[in-house]
């Protein structure tokens, strides 16, 4: 199963609006999902990396974006989801 998110050409403005969008909410899904429990370390050092990355690629896809000239940017977000199931431990 596939959510089609984005597919399109945008305007740099456009483009940067929704890159930042998409990792705000990335981003806070992380930070929520630390504070709704007691995390382990290895969780909250997971955590922090991953949001870490996630702004060092925003950083990059911005510069590039912003280089552009001008141009129109084409973006395209897909999720994919995949069903797992989970064994009875019993």
């Amino acid at each position: 199963m596939q959510i089609h998110l984005i597919d399109g050409h945008f305007t740099v403005t456009e483009a940067e609006k929704l890159l930042n969008a998409i990792v705000k909410a990335k981003v806070a899904f992380h930070e929520e999902r630390l504070a709704a429990k007691q995390p382990t370390i290895d969780e909250v050092l997971h955590s922090e990396r991953r949001i870490k990355d996630i702004q060092n690629e925003l950083r990059k896809a911005l510069v590039r974006v912003r280089a552009s000239g001008g141009e129109k940017i084409h973006l395209q977000a897909a999720i994919d989801i995949d069903f797992i199931a989970v064994m009875d431990c019993a």
